[in-house]
């Protein structure tokens, strides 16, 4: 039987990195067998592209926006495009991180027209904890968004967009909890190489994996990081000398900066998540990840000034500047 993968995100658990570099790679994968098709959003005329992502299957999330019961005529065509254009492979990849907020009605409809098709459907989804979730969107909001407000009201705006355990009950209801993959991401094992955790994930191995190159996407850093970055953003208007401080504080990140979570913020995330995170580990993780999943969203510290420590940090890039005053500006 033939078989897609639907890699269907979820957000901030390293999708843009699995996406960009199975697209760098996607001629030496076809070479074992594996189709990730790309140019298929050239086959499309999106009336808006807030949903684009890095990933192959934009075609798809837009359908799904579109038309969440997965039943229009449109939507069928799409379906209908994509089985075209890879009808003659036996192994794909799809992936878009919006997929997971899919409904049940259109996984079914999808799913379906896909047996009909042939294909088998197979989703792989990854989840982390939500304390580095937040950590995350909190850092991407600042990085992209020029997000210059608190950490808190973010968190508490944001709350029901990381529920794993609802998301993924509707996976289940449509294909069955033998049926899908819902792995742990963890940082620390993904940047040794975030190919080899994906494929390790959907159980496929692949004798030249080492020949595959990978890049680096996003930068990760600690979240006194982003608060500096967000109060930078709040107090600067000098454009050029925002953008020497930008650059300073995501090439020089220090990892001695252990401030991880306010304990106010920590404290609404634990009580919000803590019955789907234990549901989560329970029916889907290995031992080791169940322990490492629960150990992460208890082992934070919990500082409270983080303004404080922001502002230090603060004065030590400007201490910086100081003694490398002679350098030409970037």
């Amino acid at each position: 039987m033939k078989t897609i993968f639907l890699h269907a995100g979820a957000h901030k658990t390293g999708s843009s990195s699995i996406q960009t570099n199975l697209a760098e790679n996607a001629k030496l994968l076809s070479t074992a067998g594996i189709f990730y098709p790309t140019g298929w959003d050239e086959d499309f005329t999106f009336l808006h592209e807030g949903f684009k992502s890095s990933g192959n299957a934009n075609p798809l999330a837009y359908a799904m926006h579109g038309d969440p019961s997965g039943t229009a005529p449109e939507t069928q065509r799409t379906f209908d495009s994509l089985f075209s254009r890879i009808e003659n492979n036996d192994c794909v990849i799809l992936s878009h991180e919006d997929l997971v907020a899919s409904s049940e009605c259109f996984l079914y409809h999808f799913k379906t027209a896909c047996d009909v098709a042939g294909w088998t459907l197979e989703p792989v989804i990854f989840i982390r904890d939500q304390m580095s979730w937040h950590i995350s969107n909190f850092g991407q909001h600042v990085r992209q968004l020029r997000y210059s407000g608190d950490l808190e009201p973010l968190v508490t705006r944001s709350l029901e967009h990381p529920d794993w355990y609802q998301k993924i009950r509707r996976f289940e209801n449509v294909f069955g909890s033998n049926n899908i993959k819902v792995k742990l991401f963890d940082k620390r094992i993904a940047s040794r190489g975030i190919l080899k955790m994906f494929f390790s994930a959907i159980d496929i191995k692949i004798a030249n994996l080492k020949l595959l190159s990978e890049k680096k996407v996003n930068f990760g850093s600690d979240v006194s990081d982003y608060v500096l970055l967000s109060y930078i953003f709040r107090q600067t208007i000098d454009s050029l000398q925002l953008r020497r401080l930008e650059e300073y504080v995501v090439g020089n990140s220090k990892t001695n900066f252990r401030i991880q979570m306010p304990r106010t913020t920590a404290h609404i995330i634990q009580q919000y998540y803590n019955d789907g995170n234990h549901s989560i580990a329970e029916r889907y993780f290995n031992e080791t990840d169940q322990k490492r999943f629960h150990r992460s969203m208890q082992a934070f510290d919990e500082v409270d000034d983080l303004t404080g420590l922001a502002l230090q940090r603060m004065m030590e890039i400007f201490c910086h500047w100081i003694e490398d005053a002679e350098k030409p500006i970037p």
